[in-house]
C-alpha cells in the first residue's frame, strides 16, 4: 500500500526519529479502518441521492493521555469515538441534518438537529438544538442548547444561543453578505458541489462548531486531488480545505461516489465506515 496524504497520514516511517514506536505500530489499525470504508461505504452510491445516513470513525491524531491499559483503552486502537450524520431533504429549498456523536477523549455524547438551505452555501435556517451528556457530576453532566439567527439591520445578523431554558445570549455578529453554516454540514459532499461542478476558487463563510461556537471568518477552497491505494484498489479523492480565524485547518476528501470519505484536522480525523441511501 502506498502512503496516505500528509493531511491524514498514519503510515509513519519506522526510521523517523521524531515519532514514537507507538505511532509506527498504529498503521494496521488505520489500514483496517480504511478497508471498512472501502468494503462497506464506498460501494454505496450517494451521487445525486437526496437522503442518506453515514457513520464515521473518529480517530485521534496524537498519543492520548487518557488511554490506560487498566481502563481497557489501547494506544494501538486509533478510534476514539464516532459520528453519525443523517441528511433528509425537507423540500426543494431546505435540507435537514440529524447528528449523533460520541467522544471518548472528552467523555461526551450528544446529538444535534438543524436545517440548512438546499444549495452550495448550506445556510442555517430556522432554530437548532443540541443535547450534550458527559461524565461530569451534578449540574455539569448534561445540557441542552438551542440557537437562532436574528437579523439586526444594517447588513448584520446576530447568532444567539440559550442553554438549559435560559434566555438567549449573543454568540457573535456576522454580516448578512456572508453565509452561516455548520461544520457538521460539511460532511455532506453537496457543500462542495454546485450544478455538478466542484467548488471553484475560494468561498468565504461563517461556521458554527458543534452548533455552539461561532467561527465568523473562514475560507473554503480546492486543495488537490489524491489517489488513495487501499490494498490493490485505488480510490480517487478530491480534497478541499477550510481555514479560518480561531480554528485549526480542516481538510475534506470527497470520493467519486458522493461521499465525504475523510475529514482531517489537527487533533482528530474522521473516516467514513458505513453509508446508506434512504
Amino acid at each position: 500500500m502506498n502512503g496516505a496524504h500528509w493531511s491524514f497520514n498514519y503510515f509513519h516511517d519506522p526510521n523517523r526519529t521524531d515519532i514514537t514506536p507507538i505511532h509506527v505500530k498504529q498503521k494496521p489499525a488505520f489500514l483496517r479502518i480504511l478497508r471498512t470504508y472501502r468494503e462497506q461505504a464506498y460501494p454505496i452510491e450517494l451521487q445525486g441521492c437526496s437522503s442518506w445516513s453515514a457513520a464515521y470513525a473518529m480517530l485521534f491524531n496524537w498519543t492520548p493521555a487518557y488511554a490506560r491499559p487498566a481502563d481497557g483503552v489501547s494506544l494501538l486502537d486509533l478510534q476514539a469515538g464516532e459520528l453519525a450524520v443523517k441528511k433528509t431533504v425537507a423540500s426543494s429549498k431546505l435540507v435537514h441534518y440529524s447528528i449523533t456523536f460520541a467522544d471518548v477523549t472528552s467523555g461526551e455524547e450528544g446529538s444535534a438537529d438543524f436545517t440548512c438551505s438546499n444549495d452550495l452555501c448550506r445556510e442555517l435556517k430556522d432554530d437548532w438544538q443540541v443535547s450534550i451528556r458527559n461524565t461530569a457530576d451534578g449540574i455539569y453532566s448534561d445540557y441542552d442548547l438551542r440557537g437562532r439567527i436574528v437579523t439586526l439591520g444594517g447588513g448584520k445578523r446576530e447568532i444567539e444561543l440559550g442553554v438549559c431554558g435560559s434566555a438567549y445570549a449573543s454568540a457573535g455578529i456576522i454580516p448578512t453578505s456572508i453565509p452561516c453554516s455548520s461544520f457538521w454540514a460539511l460532511f455532506d459532499a453537496q457543500s462542495f458541489l454546485e450544478g455538478g461542478e466542484t467548488l471553484a476558487g475560494r468561498r468565504r463563510t461563517a461556521l458554527l462548531e458543534r452548533m455552539e461556537h461561532l467561527r465568523p471568518a473562514n475560507i473554503m477552497g480546492y486543495l488537490e486531488d489524491f489517489d488513495l491505494q487501499i490494498d490493490k484498489e485505488v480510490v480517487h479523492l478530491r480534497g478541499y480545505y477550510v481555514h479560518g480565524t480561531g480554528v485549526t485547518p480542516r481538510y475534506y476528501w470527497l470520493d467519486d461516489r458522493g461521499h465525504v470519505a475523510i475529514v482531517s484536522g489537527l487533533y482528530t480525523t474522521w473516516v467514513l465506515q458505513r453509508a446508506v441511501s434512504l
